[in-house]
């Protein structure tokens, strides 16, 4: 696996320095038993080495001879090579000077060595065998090149610093295998190498049949390569939004190392914008409020109430701690969704995030949560597998009607026996149709979808069934 490090521009946004760009110190990193500078394009040189690669090629220029110095000795298990761009022409120039030293069959990986962005894993979370874009948002996407994808993740146009840009979600770094390497190389040559940006060769790529993805899954996104932005780097390491050797208290992460990244934080900038800025006088109920991170937020927002329910100590006691800290009112208690009955009242947004996957019975938990507890709006989550498609369903169908459950965009329920993910709570994980068809079955109109796996609900009619079928307990003495 081979990463590619642009690295020859001048950096004319910040110097004068004394030093290439690249190698602005910018946080620190322990060597040994020594807290030394780190250099700003280490946090991609780091995150490469991460991801798998064994090799990193930086592209130079011609007066960058300090870079070669900083890395001649490689860096972690990766080897290092340097490739000399004479006049810094553009990124399209650099990449594909490194393009005779790629395999067609290896996996590339490209980022910008003055950028810090998290999560440290970003990389992970792009396939290996096509063009795909780590994704992040940001406030001003006019100065970047924001990415349109579709509702699969197809990138339908890379809109290269456009003022009315049609999305705040922008490409930090991609990878693809070598042979798409060598595709988009030759493109360029057909096309006179007269693209400066990677997006609009990326966009005549796509014209051309070709296709790339487009993965959300960062966090948070600072070019170094300006004073504004350099001092924004600083705050962002020193608030803790990375696992730095030396962060504040409240600023540790509690799960560093989460497969995920930097989750829920990842999944909420999705669909954050969705939900009402002020929620002054409402009550909120979050159902399997794990640590507590939407509980906060909803009071963040000003809900009047909010409550959180879970059926594990451990997460509620996080969940109790972390509120503390962040100076937040909210109540916690221990109750299992089957149980939400036991409430005796409505409340007038019910979060129900990356619960239903993890119940051996999902459709009772919706059917009991629209019976008792959702007043008005639910926020739904689920992890969904299969198909993403959306069948045109009649409103029944003959009984010996077979080849209709052999279509992947057929709702399916997928059931886990064992483990999925190393999770033995993982029981049921529907495709999207069946997603949307449980929601309807339990008296929910789904109002809004601004996220892959997030759904905005208003409880509608009851159920289709209906109400829930509830399981004899014996007599229950209060």
């Amino acid at each position: 696996m081979l990463g590619i490090v642009p690295a020859a521009g001048r950096g004319s946004r910040i110097q004068p320095l004394g030093f290439s760009k690249e190698l602005l110190p910018v946080g620190s990193r322990i060597d040994g038993q020594t807290e030394r500078p780190c250099a700003v394009s280490e946090y991609l040189v780091r995150r490469m080495v991460r991801a798998g690669v064994d090799k990193i090629c930086f592209i130079i220029g011609s007066g960058k001879s300090d870079i070669l110095e900083y890395y001649a000795a490689g860096y972690g298990e990766a080897a290092a090579l340097f490739v000399v761009q004479p006049i810094p022409v553009g990124l399209c120039d650099a990449i594909f000077r490194a393009a005779p030293l790629v395999a067609s069959d290896e996996v590339v990986l490209v980022g910008l060595p003055d950028t810090i962005w998290f999560p440290e894993d970003g990389f992970c979370h792009l396939p290996d065998d096509q063009l795909s874009f780590l994704l992040f948002p940001v406030d001003r996407p006019e100065f970047f090149d924001a990415v349109v994808v579709d509702d699969h993740e197809r990138v339908i146009e890379i809109q290269v610093k456009q003022q009315d840009a049609a999305t705040n979600w922008v490409w930090g770094a991609f990878k693809m295998p070598g042979q798409i390497l060598h595709q988009l190389a030759a493109l360029w040559r057909e096309r006179e190498c007269r693209d400066e940006y990677i997006g609009t060769l990326v966009n005549a790529y796509l014209a051309a049949g070709g296709q790339a993805s487009g993965i959300k899954a960062g966090s948070a996104y600072v070019d170094v390569g300006t004073f504004n932005g350099y001092r924004t780097a600083l705050r962002l390491l020193e608030d803790g939004a990375a696992p730095v050797h030396h962060q504040p208290a409240a600023g540790v992460e509690t799960a560093p190392n989460h497969f995920l990244g930097n989750y829920p934080l990842i999944k909420w900038r999705k669909f954050a914008e969705a939900i009402p800025a002020d929620l002054t006088g409402k009550t909120v109920l979050d159902i399997g409020c794990n640590a507590g991170f939407y509980s906060i937020e909803m009071k963040r927002r000003g809900a009047a109430r909010v409550l959180g329910i879970d059926f594990d100590e451990a997460y509620l006691a996080q969940a109790r701690f972390a509120a503390e800290i962040a100076d937040c009112e909210i109540e916690f208690q221990k109750l299992s969704v089957y149980d939400v009955g036991a409430l005796s009242e409505t409340f007038d947004v019910v979060l129900f995030m990356g619960v239903l996957y993890h119940l051996r019975h999902p459709l009772l938990a919706l059917d009991l949560i629209r019976e008792h507890v959702a007043g008005d709006l639910m926020i739904f989550q689920s992890m969904q597998r299969g198909s993403t498609d959306l069948p045109e369903m009649e409103e029944n169908y003959h009984f010996w009607t077979h080849d209709l459950f052999d279509r992947p965009e057929f709702p399916k329920l997928h059931f886990i026996e064992h483990r999925y993910a190393d999770d033995p709570t993982n029981w049921w994980i529907p495709n999207r149709a069946c997603t949307e068809a449980m929601l309807r079955s339990a008296g929910f109109e789904i109002v809004l979808h601004p996220e892959q796996e997030v759904y905005f609900c208003r409880a509608a009619g009851g159920a289709a069934s209906g109400g829930p079928v509830y399981p004899s307990k014996g007599q229950r003495h209060d």
